[in-house]
């Protein structure tokens, strides 16, 4: 076990951004699980596919901050409720983006409702991450101190 955590400290440091694309992904691909899980779920109670896009979008959602806040990104000296209104922001434009998907997927291409959800995930996981890592999680660089001359 000691011998995995120095390999996985090793790579993390020799490739940070590739490190956080797997712990990302990791992170995405448990999201889909509760994405699925209520989307799922409201689909069995007969709730209209968009209603049944919006809770599990807004359930995945949720857990994916504090997923990528505390394990993928690790935001140390990134101020939660700035990155909580970045984070739901960027979000809130992918939702819109997976809505328009649920009507052109289902209503143009006749796919079946219960792949939806996987297909848009796929579509939406390049877009997420890039906005996570550059935008919502950017750690700010320490800005030079600079000293008059004496």
């Amino acid at each position: 076990m000691v011998i995995i955590k120095k390999l996985l400290f090793a790579f993390k440091q020799r490739y940070p951004a590739f490190y956080q694309l797997v712990g990302f992904c990791v992170v995405g691909a448990s999201g889909l699980l509760v994405m699925l899980a209520a989307y799922y779920l409201t689909l069995a109670f007969h709730a209209d596919k968009q209603v049944a896009n919006l809770i599990g979008f807004a359930s995945s959602t949720a857990y994916a901050y504090l997923m990528n806040f505390v394990f993928v990104f690790q935001a140390k000296t990134v101020p939660p409720k700035r990155a909580a209104v970045k984070f739901f922001a960027l979000y809130i434009v992918l939702y819109i983006f997976s809505a328009y998907m649920v009507h052109v997927f289902t209503d143009l291409l006749h796919i079946s409702v219960l792949l939806v959800p996987v297909l848009n995930s796929i579509l939406i996981t390049p877009p997420s991450f890039l906005g996570s890592k550059y935008w919502v999680f950017r750690e700010k660089k320490p800005q030079p101190t600079h000293h008059a001359p004496s």
